[in-house]
């Protein structure tokens, strides 16, 4: 039997409210960890969340991108999704909420790379999950209040 899940359309309001609490929850290791283990349905899903014409969800997918990107693995692949790009176009395009989120997604995904920190963690300071064993020099995001859209 199908119920037309399959071809519903979501309520802006609830996917802007479900991926606040997704921001909210990766910043947690182990969700980063499920999120990136999810497949299309978790870090290019929020990527593509990023590019997205409701602001609010862009907004808090560029927060939980900021989480994730504390993990090198999931770092690699939200690279991978088109992440740099489409937070470069949110931290042009966006409100200065999604500004903020985006810029510190950017350091998250780019600041290890760029300080060489990348090349000291694949060398041997990863656990086997891609977290790094010492306190990263990131951005930490935010959480967000999913009613009013508040830091």
């Amino acid at each position: 039997e199908n119920d037309g899940a399959e071809n519903a359309v979501f309520d802006p309001l609830l996917v802007a409210r479900l991926t606040g609490a997704l921001h909210n929850a990766t910043a947690d290791a182990a969700c980063v960890r499920s999120v990136r283990a999810a497949g299309r349905d978790g870090v290019p899903l929020l990527v593509s969340l990023l590019r997205g014409r409701d602001v609010d969800a862009a907004e808090s997918a560029a927060g939980a991108v900021q989480n994730l990107a504390r993990e090198r693995l999931a770092r690699l692949e939200a690279r991978r999704a088109g992440a740099v790009e489409a937070l470069g176009d949110l931290l042009v395009l966006g409100t200065t909420s999604g500004k903020a989120h985006a810029a510190g997604a950017l350091v998250n995904l780019l600041g290890p790379e760029l300080s060489g920190e990348e090349a000291k963690e694949h060398e041997g300071g990863c656990s086997e999950s891609g977290s790094v064993n010492r306190r990263e020099n990131v951005a930490p995001s935010l959480a967000v209040d999913a009613d009013s859209g508040d830091a």
